[in-house]
């Protein structure tokens, strides 16, 4: 199952996938719930709305889970990933800015190994 945080009028959405393998697009001020499964979510850099939180994940499973981040290059050059911990979480950081939040107690070490980055309108996604 796909579902994308792309249809509130203020940008924010809640998405919960449910038992499945599945994949979420999310965006500025949403937060994804993955559900049971081995689930995709997509991190769309381009959709970032500046001065809104970045997106949640709420569920990230380490053994099962992973993240796909998206850049336009045209706009950004530096895609270097960074983890920041923060109270109750895991900020990823992309080019020195936070693009992702993951609820719970991770580290750079369990998580690195679970995200990827890839241009937009790329097929090749690297870990």
């Amino acid at each position: 199952m796909t579902r994308a945080g792309l249809d509130q009028p203020d940008g924010a959405d809640t998405l919960y996938a449910g038992e499945g393998n599945d994949v979420l697009h999310i965006a500025t001020d949403d937060v994804a719930l993955g559900g049971g499964g081995e689930d995709e979510f997509n991190v769309h850099i381009s959709q970032f709305v500046s001065g809104k939180p970045v997106p949640l994940i709420a569920d990230f499973e380490l053994t099962e889970d992973k993240i796909v981040i998206t850049y336009d290059p045209a706009v950004m050059s530096n895609t270097t990933i960074t983890y920041t911990s923060v109270e109750n979480g895991l900020l990823v950081n992309v080019g020195g800015v936070s693009v992702l939040k993951l609820e719970g107690s991770y580290t750079e070490a369990q998580v690195s190994s679970r995200v990827s980055i890839v241009e937009e309108n790329s097929t090749l996604v690297t870990t």
